[in-house]
């Protein structure tokens, strides 16, 4: 069980002395967790909290600490003095960021880490525990985004260097506006604060990475042929400025004039969005969708164009080079196909894409769906119809193509099941942003809220909602006359990494995140300054702040890193910002709740219900609530639900209730579960009391919540099964006496003729040979060669066994030995097209995982019994009776991945690796042919030296 996690800060400190000095967060300090380019030493501290609210320091759950709290130097102390030392990590390959070393400060209780950062790039630092436990509790595998900082841009096809941004004194601005827009690189955490002046000169873009500084960048183009800024978006190649001619800037400075040839003369580019949410996969490789800007213009005598600005494919980084790189090492989670590493901003090349949407007058609004690789876009048709629409990759299609998108849902100007997202009378401007979190959440808004679970296919209208019975009849708090939804925003959910070697485990701890920041959460801000909170799937959000608790003015929302609701608005004078905070009650209670009048329903309510839950494929969990009214009440049971029940499903297993003579209880049995098996997420689970009015204070009528993970657990993996042979096998490698150093004094070799180059399909010419590592492979299992031999893998969880696995598994020889063979053929399991083998899927530095494994009977090629026949079939469940038949007449130990490839058995990349060490084998007959032959020689020796002895006995005699 995992009580504790770690904690990682720098202010980018360079030396020990600022580092030990650094012991609050004022005006003045640095942003947090980011690095200076180039320096030679950063400095970082790295701590043990608790998890626990009630034993951990609220700035250390806020991201904000720069210090250890008292608990949390106490927990520091004891894990050091048990043996702790914690493992850390860099997902990245580039060699953005490297750590030299790591010593412990029993002073200031904290690990001092030193890295050296080369250039910016957004980069994730894992920390994995040496597995120290105190009373059962140990601590999380931890993530934290860090940033090195500095625009190093992008390549462009024609850059113009003379149009560079340079940084402007801030007394030289004049005529600053509000606060035109907030965006979060979803990847890198970043933000981006925009203002724009009364001129081109005097147009600013206000840049934090944390937004914890008080000194914000102020930068402007230096060419005024270019335009003011009209409006940026920030991903983690860096951020892109569009100015109000349709020129686009890139993070380096320069035009890109790419883009503006590509347009018809009368089109202007005037929008432009980033992703909201971030595709990553293991925390190694981000997705290209992730990094990229969609621009379009507003104007309906300029509608229908849509141009999209990538990476380019060419530019993806390679997880693997070779086969044997891919087997080199403990498989870590694999990238997936159109995914790059971490570091690839640096030096990237861009694509740009323009389509024509057919029928379109108007583009509302553009989002990216990273579920179904497709760009979303709000849109007014020529014939007078809102829709949703599904547009392919832009990237993937022809130049200049002119598409027909898919209509997901129809929004009409009146009638219909849902209130109109546009009324044609309020004007507002049309919107639609996805949940940050890993789920597929989709927000759209104008005249009212919609809200869509599964990317826009369903949607339902989202009530907004008071509970003051003063303020509205029926509780319910409509929209004014002239009122719209302006701005929605979602709480961020920290990148996954994998977990520690072999285990291939997705793990999404929260450093900077409080256990009560749910994913899914989500914030209102409407045209009166009214705010309202809500879960996604929840048909409500409740306010909790009128307008009049914030004071007249342009604001805009934000969720801050550490899952704080905060208000921005431009001030005249430096930093030319503030920011409220809006505090939100995990139950959304409101303060003036005790009113008089009233009775609350409910004398206490209590639940089960932890903080966190993984539910893997197959798995659930389950939680137990009780409900406590007066005997006079109704028996109305408590809700609980999914705040995403596209992602996890809620199935209430059982139902109770007792009585006495002034109380009834209801119990109620509730499980969660994955709702899919192709869609992992975050998603809330609620248990709270059916009907509250402002006469129950939290104490009596608490909104329970957890935040429920549809992904891999991060203790998953898989082991190969021990099995007695039935033959007494002799030791190869003991790695038990070897223990102390993790490596047995042991080499396997192949011969020559005796391998397969896996990346040519050759056999090798001459013998390889690879040094037993007891660390990796463990003790070896034995089998007996005249027996075939069936793997079996058993799924565990740390130390806990949960099942064995059921579907196709795939064994791989590490060294690439081909003296063995498989029993079953293609025919065998009434294959229809040819099977996967290690051959084909290696070949040219190939991969061989869940992605990309297609069954021989998923496709219908027509394939023969007779063809059939003729391809090994190399894939192993729990029925099949696949075994393995030891060849070549030696004894050998052979090194063995495991890959789990069927995508239903788990949301985890299930690997493994192991040894088979093969005893008993027979002599090859050249050795039989010698025995025998020596054995009649020796015979013959024996019998002519027997008769020598007896001439020369009976000589004896006859002399004597």
């Amino acid at each position: 069980m995992s009580c504790y996690t770690w904690y990682f800060i720098t202010a980018g400190a360079t030396d020990l002395a600022t580092l030990k000095a650094s012991t609050a967060v004022t005006s003045t300090t640095p942003r947090l967790n980011v690095f200076p380019v180039s320096a030679p030493t950063v400095l970082g501290k790295l701590w043990i909290r608790s998890r626990s609210t009630t034993t951990s320091d609220d700035n250390e759950r806020a991201g904000t600490a720069l210090v250890p709290s008292s608990p949390s130097k106490q927990i520091t102390n004891l894990f050091h003095q048990l043996g702790e030392e914690p493992t850390l990590s860099l997902a990245s390959t580039g060699a953005t960021t490297t750590i030299n070393s790591m010593t412990y400060s029993k002073d200031g209780s904290y690990w001092i880490v030193n890295m050296t950062s080369t250039r910016s790039a957004s980069v994730v630092l894992q920390v994995e525990s040496s597995q120290v436990a105190v009373m059962g509790c140990a601590v999380a595998q931890t993530i934290f985004p860090l940033s090195v900082s500095t625009s190093e841009g992008v390549k462009s096809a024609s850059p113009s260097p003379s149009l560079l941004l340079t940084a402007l004194a801030q007394s030289s601005l004049s005529g600053l506006g509000d606060v035109t827009r907030i965006v979060q690189d979803s990847c890198a955490l970043n933000e981006v604060f925009l203002r724009f002046g009364t001129g081109t000169a005097a147009s600013a873009i206000l840049y934090s990475d944390t937004t914890l500084t008080t000194t914000p960048t102020l930068i402007t183009p230096t060419a005024s042929s270019v335009g003011a800024m009209g409006t940026m978006v920030s991903v983690p190649v860096g951020a892109f400025a569009l100015t109000t001619s349709g020129s686009l800037l890139l993070p380096n400075g320069t035009l890109w004039s790419p883009l503006t040839s590509r347009l018809p003369p009368s089109v202007t580019l005037d929008r432009a969005v980033a992703a909201s949410s971030c595709d990553v996969i293991g925390g190694h490789g981000i997705s290209r969708l992730s990094n990229l800007v969609a621009l379009w213009s507003s104007a309906t005598a300029n509608a229908g164009y849509l141009v999209t600005v990538a990476p380019s494919v060419t530019s993806l980084t390679p997880q693997f080079t070779s086969s044997s790189k891919y087997l080199a090492e403990p498989l870590y989670v694999p990238v997936k196909p159109n995914h790059a590493q971490w570091d690839w901003g640096y030096n990237t090349v861009l694509d740009a894409a323009v389509v024509k949407l057919d029928g379109i007058a108007r583009v509302h609004d553009v989002e990216i769906d990273h579920g179904t690789q497709q760009v979303l876009a709000l849109v007014r048709t020529t014939a007078g119809v809102d829709q949703l629409i599904a547009i392919p990759d832009p990237q993937s299609l022809s130049p200049g193509a002119t598409v027909s998108p898919t209509v997901l849902g129809a929004f009409p100007v009146s009638g219909g099941l849902v209130t109109p997202l546009d009324s044609r009378t309020k004007s507002p401007a049309l919107q639609l942003i996805f949940g940050r979190a890993m789920a597929r959440d989709l927000f759209m808004f104008g005249d009212t809220l919609l809200y869509s679970g599964d990317g826009g296919a369903t949607q339902f209208e989202v009530s907004l909602v008071t509970r003051n019975p003063t303020l509205t009849s029926a509780g319910r708090s409509r929209l004014g006359a002239s009122e719209t939804v302006v701005q929605v925003v979602t709480v961020p959910i920290p990148v996954g990494v994998s977990s520690p070697p072999g285990t291939g485990a997705l793990d999404f701890p929260s450093p900077a995140v409080p256990a009560s920041m749910l994913p899914g959460r989500f914030a209102v801000l409407t045209s009166e300054n009214r705010v309202f909170v809500g879960l996604a799937g929840q048909q409500e959000a409740l306010e909790i702040y009128n307008g009049a608790l914030i004071s007249s003015g342009a604001y805009k929302l934000m969720f801050r890193i550490d899952g704080s609701l905060v208000a921005v608005q431009a001030t005249s004078a430096a930093p030319f910002f503030q920011q409220i905070n809006l505090p939100v009650p995990d139950d959304f209670s409101v303060a003036q709740w005790n009113v008089a009048g009233l009775t609350c329903p409910y004398l206490a309510m209590s639940t089960t219900l932890l903080d966190e839950y993984y539910v893997d494929i197959g798995t659930a969990a389950s939680f137990q609530s009780k409900l406590v009214v007066d005997s006079s009440q109704q028996a109305v049971p408590p809700v609980v639900t999914s705040g995403n029940a596209s992602i996890v499903g809620i199935a209430v297993t059982a139902r109770a209730e007792a009585y006495s003579l002034d109380t009834r209880v209801i119990t109620t049995n509730t499980t969660l579960a994955p709702a899919s098996a192709t869609l992992p997420g975050a998603a809330a689970a609620l248990a709270y009391p059916q009907v509250v009015n402002l006469a129950c204070p939290p104490t009596l009528a608490p909104r329970s919540s957890a935040m429920v993970r549809a992904m891999c657990p991060p203790s998953r993996r898989i082991v190969a099964r021990y099995a007695t042979p039935s033959v007494a096998a002799p030791v190869v490698v003991n790695c038990t006496a070897g223990a102390t150093t993790g490596q047995a004094a042991y080499t396997v070799t192949v011969g020559a003729g005796k391998w397969t180059d896996w990346d040519s399909g050759n056999a090798g010419a001459a013998a390889r040979s690879m040094a037993y590592n007891c660390t990796r492979f463990g003790n070896p299992l034995s089998a007996y060669y005249g027996q075939t031999w069936q793997p079996v893998l058993d799924l565990y969880d740390g130390p806990n066994f949960v099942r064995q696995v059921q579907g196709d598994f795939a064994l791989i020889e590490i060294l690439g030995r081909n003296t063995f063979s498989y029993n079953t053929t293609a025919d065998d399991v009434l294959c229809t097209s040819p099977p996967q083998s290690a051959a084909s899927m290696l070949r040219n530095g190939g991969t061989w995982n869940k992605d990309n494994y297609i069954s021989c009977t998923d496709i219908d090629l027509g394939m023969s019994k007779a063809d059939g026949s003729h391809f090994p079939y190399e894939i192993f469940n729990a029925t099949n009776g696949n075994r393995i038949q030891w060849g070549s007449n030696e004894d050998a130990v052979y090194l063995f991945r495991a890959v789990v490839l069927d995508a239903s058995e788990s949301y985890c990349y299930l690997t493994t690796d192991f040894a088979v060490a093969v005893y008993g084998a027979p002599l090859t007959a050249g050795t039989q042919v010698g025995i025998v032959l020596g054995f009649i020689f020796a015979v013959l020796a024996a019998l002519g030296a027997s008769y020598w002895w007896y001439r020369q006995s009976k000589a004896k005699e006859k002399t004597d």
